[in-house]
């Protein structure tokens, strides 16, 4: 790794609550959208087993911006928080470790929605999955956060629901309707 890209690596808390979201709220949060990005994930093991991800991101709303290339990796802290290094890559570096990830890989449109102070990365999945996730100062702030309206049933820190577990194995059609129905119960209103 250069020296150039060992100081462009970044560990941070990330702290964040994740919703589902109902396909029928797309068009409104697209053009709600302070930003469109495009972005191809894949995931594979190191040497000691630990899951890191490779990212590939465009700037839909930025035409000429070049392809930001990235590696992640993150760490549980809790059920709300994940300690996050993510460093940029060279597009050589990158494409030389993209094999590694063949059988798992994920693409996502991601939409950056404004909501009073915080800005709401919604990522369209496909198959009517939609998933937003908002980010957090502190954990006192994520208990007072005012959900968006638009938003679904929680799935913080719900196994298989973040995007290395969806890009290994996709939700079937019945288990989304299953959270929604549950949610639906709970709520005692229907499915936004």
């Amino acid at each position: 790794m250069s020296k150039d890209l060992e100081r462009h690596k970044q560990t941070s808390l990330e702290l964040e609550r994740r919703f589902l979201v109902g396909a029928a709220h797309i068009g409104a949060l697209v053009a709600g959208a302070e930003g469109v990005l495009l972005i191809e994930q894949g995931y594979a093991l190191n040497k000691k087993g630990h899951k890191y991800r490779l990212r590939t991101s465009i700037d839909l709303l930025a035409p000429g911006q070049p392809t930001t290339y990235s590696w992640g990796r993150k760490k549980r802290v809790d059920a709300l928080g994940r300690e996050e290094t993510e460093r940029l890559l060279e597009p050589e570096e990158f494409e030389e470790r993209w094999p590694n990830t063949d059988g798992w890989r994920i693409t996502k449109t991601r939409l950056l929605v404004p909501v009073g102070s915080h800005t709401y990365e919604v990522d369209l999945l496909g198959d009517d999955l939609v998933i937003a996730e908002v980010e957090c100062a502190s954990a006192e702030e994520a208990d007072a956060l005012a959900v968006a309206k638009w938003c679904g049933p929680e799935i913080t820190g719900l196994k298989g629901w973040g995007s290395s577990g969806l890009a290994l194995r996709p939700l079937q059609p019945s288990e989304l309707a299953m959270a929604w129905g549950a949610y639906a119960t709970q709520a005692n209103v229907l499915p936004r």
